[in-house]
Order: structure tokens, then sequence, then C-alpha cells
């Protein structure tokens, strides 16, 4: 199975921006790219690791290589002047950049033709429909829009069971709380990235007000979601919500809306084992006339 035309093209566009604007010297970031590729900022990243089998900084990296490997092969451009001008600070970034993903210096390729053809052919862009697809349950379903108490994390995912206590124990009574929730960045690498945000949240009866400060009121937008039920420790949910992801994209009646993700989660982990906890993901998705 194959993501639909519609990522394929809109990723594209994002490749082709992305190659543009290191052309003219320039570092494309993740807000830029999203919005050259009509792509919610919410999803971009994942979508398109996923389309493509990279990520954006990968295939920045890879279009440098490419871009400074063209570079080599002009007689009159030294090995620095390639350099710069793929983006590099100097030749020994690109030295570095080219040790890594090839085994070779500039110098063999600006003096070995062949070889700086085969590394020209190893840096040329990844194929969009290469990435296979797998099978997995998908639920649509609706949500109401709904105000709950949050504390936002950076880079602290999975170990967040302190601040869940934070957080229960500023309700203090567990029968004010409704739901145990999760609002990831679906746009960060993985769930565990040094740089992910995480909101950590509950879901209260009405009424109830915060008096910690680092507890901050939120609210989350409704609207149709895919669900999509995760059996297992919450170290796999990266996983399912990646094979989910996939599986979007497949769908032709279907696209991601410009809103986040949100996990539910129907156990506390103090009180059922790992391999027995669920957790509902909620992706959403408009559908399309």
């Amino acid at each position: 199975m194959k993501a639909t035309k519609y990522y394929q093209n809109r990723v594209e566009t994002a490749i082709e921006f992305i190659a543009d604007t290191l052309a003219n010297g320039e570092t494309p970031n993740l807000e830029r790219c999203s919005r050259v590729a009509g792509l919610s900022k919410y999803h971009f990243h994942r979508v398109f690791k996923l389309v493509t089998g990279e990520t954006l900084q990968q295939t920045v990296s890879r279009i440098k290589l490419s871009i400074a490997a063209h570079q080599l092969a002009k007689e009159r451009i030294s090995i620095t002047e390639a350099a710069m001008n793929a983006g590099f600070e100097s030749s020994q970034s690109l030295a570095k950049a080219l040790k890594r993903e090839v085994s070779v210096t500039a110098t063999q390729l600006k003096n070995e033709p062949d070889r700086l053809t085969q590394a020209i052919a190893f840096f040329s862009l990844p194929n969009p429909e290469k990435t296979a697809v797998g099978l997995i349950a998908l639920e649509l379903t609706s949500l109401d829009p709904f105000q709950y108490i949050a504390i936002p994390t950076k880079g602290a995912y999975p170990e967040l069971n302190q601040v869940y206590h934070q957080l229960f124990n500023s309700v203090g009574d567990p029968n004010e709380v409704r739901a145990i929730l999760g609002i990831p960045d679906c746009n960060a690498g993985q769930l565990n990235g040094p740089g992910a945000l995480f909101d950590c949240g509950l879901l209260l009866e009405n009424g109830w007000t915060p008096k910690d400060k680092s507890i901050v009121d939120k609210q989350f937008s409704g609207g149709q979601f895919i669900r999509v039920r995760h059996n297992g420790a919450f170290e796999g949910l990266d996983e399912t919500l990646d094979e989910a992801y996939r599986n979007i994209l497949t769908q032709e009646l279907v696209s991601l809306a410009d809103s986040q993700c949100l996990f539910h989660y129907l156990d506390d982990p103090e009180e059922v084992i790992a391999q027995n906890l669920r957790t509902d993901i909620y992706i959403p998705i408009q559908l399309l006339n």
C-alpha cells in the first residue's frame, strides 16, 4: 500500500522548496516547509518521514551533500568553495558529512569521477513511494471541544510519572478526574526526542480551577478523529502512532486536520501491568468530498 498522491505531491512540493532554499544559501525550517506544502504544522514532520523514509533534517543534509557533490564535479570549484556553496560552514563540515554518509573524502570524489557519479546518485532525492504500510484497525469517531488542565513538558517523555502525580495531588480528590490525557507533539522525530513537547493533562469535572502556578488551563478542539487502540506499554505508543499515520495516508477520502493528536489513557499504570495497559490514540482528520 502506498501513500495517496495527495500526500506524495505535498511532500514533493516541500522537497522542491527545501532544494531551492538551500540553493539560495538559506536554511529551511519546519514552519515554512509545512506552509509551502499545504500541510498542518501539527503533523508535517511525521507525514514527511513516513512518505520519504527520512526526517526533515536528514533530507536537508542529503540535499546539501547532493549540491556539494555537483559542485565538486566542476573543475574550477575548490573543495572549500563547494562546501560553502552547499551551505556547509567549512570544508571540515563537508568532510565529516561525507565520511558519515559514504565513507569517502571530498578529495577522493574530486579526483575520481566514477566515485563522484556514484555519490551523486546516492544523494539523489528519496523515492516518495517506498514506504510500506502496515495493517491496523482504524475507527472514525468525533469529540466535542473540551477544557482540561495540563503541565507542559519538553524532552521529558516517557518519564512523566512525577508530572502526573503533581497533577493528581493538585486536584486532591481523584473522583474529580474524568480522564487522564496526553497531548503529544506529533512533529517530533520520536515522542521521546530531546525537543519533543508533551502536555500531561487531566479532564476534570466542571467547576475546578487549578491553584498550582505550573498548571495551565487548555482547550482541546473537537471534530472528527481516527481512533486507534494501543495495547501494551507506553513505550510502544510511538510505533502505533506511526502505523496509524501510515494507514491514514493511504485513505483517498481522508486528510489530516490542522489540530493536535490526543492520547486517552484508559488504565492506571500503578494498578495495571504494562502489557495490559490500554491507550486510545485520536488523530484529527477531515473527510474529503
